[in-house]
């Protein structure tokens, strides 16, 4: 004797089309937040300038950070901007002296470099991205030219009037 049982379909109720409809709803909401661009936060291009302080490095480093220049960030290889000017000065460092007192002293053969970088950056709400990496006052990214590679520390960023 066999049996049938396996081979009956049952009828969908109700409870299953509520199911089926809530799956492709969550589904359907899903795709739309992943997908759908949100106009406030569309990132807008603007060229802006960022001023880093590249600390403690030597005269043929200094000779190399040149106007016109075009630099790479170090990492990612992606071009953060031109140099549109730059500042050279004595490097100096905080010591402690022979009688405990702490003095600005300056450190032999050693120079800072004030750099102003003018790039292409894409603003969004909750950031300043240029050369693929988000930029922040305090940010410390390699600088990258054809013969130099340091790693400086972002002091200003300001968007080009």
């Amino acid at each position: 004797m066999s049996s049938n049982t396996g081979n009956r379909r049952r009828r969908p109720t109700l409870v299953d089309l509520a199911g089926v409809l809530l799956v492709v709803a969550v589904v359907g909401l899903a795709a739309y937040k992943l997908l759908a661009v949100n106009p406030r936060y569309a990132a807008v291009t603007k060229t802006y300038l960022m001023t880093v302080l590249i600390e403690e490095v030597r005269q043929p480093t200094v000779d190399e950070i040149r106007e016109g220049i075009q630099v790479k960030e170090g990492d990612s290889n992606q071009v953060l901007g031109r140099i549109v000017s730059r500042e050279v000065r004595p490097a100096r460092r905080y010591v402690e002296t022979a009688d405990g007192r702490v003095v600005l002293a300056p450190v032999p053969e050693k120079y800072d470099v004030l750099v102003v970088l003018e790039g292409q950056a894409q603003v969004t709400p909750g950031a300043i991205i240029m050369g693929g990496q988000e930029i922040r006052i305090g940010f410390t990214p390699a600088l990258k030219g054809q013969r130099f590679l340091v790693r400086g520390t972002v002091v200003g960023l300001e968007e080009r009037k």
